[in-house]
């Protein structure tokens, strides 16, 4: 779902679960091997060497969460071309490069290019009156939790870099 300053993905949907699967499942594994450390703490003298994992699991879970959502915020660019030429010249880019449009309308434009195999690179631009606000993540349709979380993305980058150029 786009909205005015970020994407984002319904809790439990199957694009929730792509996107944000390694991190959650960090979090829960690590909460789970800790309680688990911790009842059997109990029953011996002292804390096994275990717990510190499951707190650096804990930890890399939530950082790693919270980097998914940074990727999901939107970036401004200010225009200095109306947004009708900008948006032509826009689409003009993304076809001559291989993208497909999704979703093309007054508010937002989303592309997705579906040659890469190991990723799928989702550009979204919404457009305002003198500013663009564009993102570019790995599709959750690709249900490659590895790639939403380790991607560069550098096709779409370099994309993006000749859309902005354009602005």
């Amino acid at each position: 779902m786009v909205e005015s300053t970020k994407l984002r993905y319904s809790f439990g949907s199957l694009g929730w679960v792509n996107f944000f699967g390694i991190p959650v499942f960090l979090i829960v594994m690590s909460t789970i091997f800790m309680i688990k450390v911790l009842i059997q703490s109990f029953r011996l003298p002292s804390i096994l060497p275990p717990a510190n994992y499951a707190i650096v699991f804990l930890i890399i879970g939530i950082v790693t969460y919270f980097l998914q959502l940074k990727k999901l915020r939107f970036k401004t660019t200010k225009l200095t071309i109306p947004v009708e030429v900008f948006k032509a010249q826009a689409i003009n880019i993304l076809n001559e490069e291989g993208w497909v449009i999704e979703y093309d309308n007054q508010v937002y434009l989303q592309a997705i290019h579906r040659k890469r195999v190991t990723s799928l690179p989702l550009i979204t631009i919404r457009f305002y009156k003198k500013e663009i606000r564009w993102n570019l993540v790995n599709d959750p349709e690709n249900h490659n939790s590895f790639g939403a979380l380790f991607s560069p993305n550098t096709f779409g980058r370099k994309t993006l870099k000749r859309i902005i150029a354009s602005a």
